[in-house]
């Protein structure tokens, strides 16, 4: 996604839900490294990309209902999030 993508909102319906699709295949990447890693730096760097990864998919998920797109890829989300509290 280019910034300026970012920044005006311009998204077609197949960017945001491509978009959503890769940021779950980073998340669940990046949780099987977090899982199988046994160095502290390490684990550290992996917590901090899943929340920030978090983020990003929280982003398009509410861009996705802002604009009434919806894909069945959408209803099998909420138990591979992590919730930051």
């Amino acid at each position: 996604m280019t910034a300026e993508k970012i920044l005006e909102n311009k998204y077609t319906e197949k960017e945001i839900i491509d978009e959503i699709e890769n940021i779950k295949l980073q998340l669940n990447k990046t949780r099987m490294n977090f899982e199988m890693c046994t160095d502290e730096i390490l684990i550290d760097s992996y917590i901090y990309e899943i929340i920030s990864l978090n983020k990003k998919y929280q982003y398009f998920l509410r861009l996705a209902k802002k604009y009434g797109i919806s894909a069945t890829v959408f209803k099998k989300q909420k138990k591979f999030l992590w919730k930051n509290r």
